[in-house]
């Protein structure tokens, strides 16, 4: 075909399009922004308008009405000049946010984050919240002039947000340790708050495949070597290399410690429970965020 192509354009275009659209999926997580009330109701309008725009549940006083020749129309899109200059040049999500932000308030930093909020809501939920927003806020870190007014305000939610959301994947912090501090054969494994004294039977030294415990001098044992789901885990003696199939473990890249002989089953805090004393079992490995109480972070011991 000769003579340019009449869908470039159209192309460039989608492309755009395809693009703030995948950056609209990270609406759902603004709602612990400090400033960003649920207002929105949906950002779509393109087929009509030829740009994004944004529609309103609530606060239609202070963002529509209260614009110079409004139409007293709950079903009319909010003005705003990010929407306006989609035409000329590339706009993203979190420039219309900060532009709404300001409407309804002046604060220093429109990307404030509730993090009171965020310590009420269910782990799993805030797994997923924490890390869509985190996402949405490093791409604003990236994208935004570092000149802007809210930058250093804006690295120090984003630090705070990923020791948050690092802590949420890892579950609690506690700590693999020896019920009672037993040194005896098939005493149970749980997880309890880290001690700074009197904490051997929680300090363990990796070697050779086994996990030995510092205090028992015994290793982690998967009880009756039944290396199936729910197994419980103990201590036990350690065994000779051919026998110990069922004390040998692996450790892999992402937090995961499994089975050595079965490495699609690895540790596991029963039931998710958050308490001091949850028992260790042996279970199928999940994946993602979601699996936060399989996943294990190794410190070395400095005390």
């Amino acid at each position: 075909m000769l003579g340019p192509d009449p869908n470039r354009e159209l192309v460039k275009d989608s492309t755009r399009l395809a693009a703030f659209l995948q950056e609209c999926l990270a609406l759902g997580s603004l709602r612990v922004l400090l400033y960003f009330e649920n207002f929105p109701r949906h950002d779509t309008g393109y087929a009509k308008y030829r740009c994004p725009y944004v529609w309103l549940r609530s606060h239609h006083n202070q963002l529509i009405r209260a614009q110079p020749g409004h139409i007293d129309d709950d079903d009319n899109p909010l003005q705003l000049q990010k929407t306006n200059e989609w035409k000329i040049k590339d706009i993203s999500l979190w420039e219309m946010v900060a532009e709404i932000v300001q409407m309804t308030s002046s604060p220093k930093n429109p990307f404030q984050i509730d993090f009171d909020y965020i310590d009420k809501l269910p782990l799993e939920e805030s797994v997923l919240l924490t890390g869509s927003l985190l996402a949405f806020l490093q791409n604003v870190w990236i994208e935004a002039d570092p000149c802007i007014v809210f930058a250093d305000d804006l690295y120090t939610e984003i630090q705070v947000l990923q020791s948050k959301h690092l802590d949420n994947v890892q579950m609690n912090g506690r700590v693999l340790d020896v019920k009672e501090g037993s040194t005896e054969d098939a005493a149970e494994v749980i997880v309890y708050t880290q001690k700074n004294d009197d904490c051997l039977n929680q300090l363990w030294r990796y070697e050779n495949g086994y996990f030995i415990n510092v205090k028992s001098a015994k290793v982690l044992d998967i009880c009756g070597g039944e290396m199936s789901p729910e197994s419980p885990i103990i201590q036990y003696a350690q065994k000779m290399s051919e026998e110990a199939a069922n004390q040998k473990w692996g450790i892999d890249g992402d937090g995961y410690i499994f089975c050595s002989a079965r490495p699609d089953l690895v540790l596991d805090i029963k039931s998710r429970e958050d308490d001091d004393g949850a028992a260790v079992i042996l279970y199928e490995k999940r994946d993602g965020e979601v699996a936060s109480n399989q996943r294990w972070t190794l410190e070395e011991y400095s005390g």
